[in-house]
């Protein structure tokens, strides 16, 4: 019985992380669409043309949708060969390295290299979740436990475009939103990374109950 209540703490506090950690993932993607009127507006006072500057950033926005969507085969390999928890908080803390060069970069070239880098990175997070999900629950459990985490998507994305809202009212600015977005992101992934370290130790200290956890996450 204590096995089963450890396992069961265990598996309550691992799908909170990934939920609120792929949560973070989205404060560092939905940026984009909401800080968009104001990074056309600073582009065009210096002289580039508003309908340049939106074919461009639509291909931006298109471009990093393309990253995303190739970086998910890599991602799925570098999970089982790197490990899930590995490649979750690499996805993060690149994430917030590419939101950081967006907000100081100066123009569209810059722009264009962070935002495709950051979907590019991001690719991992999904992989990483399912793979550190796929350690603890038992196949018997899968749909719930990815029904609950798939949540992620709503509460990321709406706490995401609020908060990045409610900072711009504010009058930080878009590069200064930015910034506070990618700092809080930073500290979701170090608190993620310590509670994984904590959790990997503890499950050498008490044993993998019932032998429902494998050898890595």
């Amino acid at each position: 019985m204590a096995n089963r209540n450890r396992l069961f703490h265990w598996q309550v506090f691992t799908i909170l992380l990934m939920l609120f950690g792929y949560s973070g993932y989205y404060l560092c993607r939905s940026n984009f669409s909401l800080a968009l009127p104001l990074i056309v507006d600073e582009l065009v006072s210096r002289g580039i043309s508003p309908t340049v500057t939106r074919i461009r950033i639509g291909t931006i926005e298109s471009l990093g949708i393309a990253a995303y969507a190739i970086g998910k085969f890599p991602a799925g390999v570098l999970s089982d060969y790197l490990g899930g928890r590995r490649n979750f908080l690499a996805g993060m803390s690149g994430s917030v390295l590419c939101i950081l060069l967006f907000a100081v970069g100066g123009g569209l070239p810059v722009f264009t290299l962070a935002w495709i880098s950051n979907r590019l990175v991001q690719s991992l997070g999904w992989a990483g979740m399912v793979k550190v999900s796929s350690r603890w629950f038992s196949y018997h459990s899968y749909g719930p436990v990815m029904a609950i985490i798939s949540l992620s998507f709503l509460f990321g994305d709406a706490a995401s475009r609020t908060f990045l809202a409610w900072l711009i009212g504010r009058g930080l600015g878009w590069r200064g939103a930015l910034t506070t977005l990618a700092v809080i992101v930073w500290l979701t992934s170090v608190a993620s990374f310590l509670y994984c370290r904590h959790l990997r130790r503890k499950v050498r200290a008490d044993g993998a109950p019932e032998g429902h956890l494998q050898r890595s996450t």
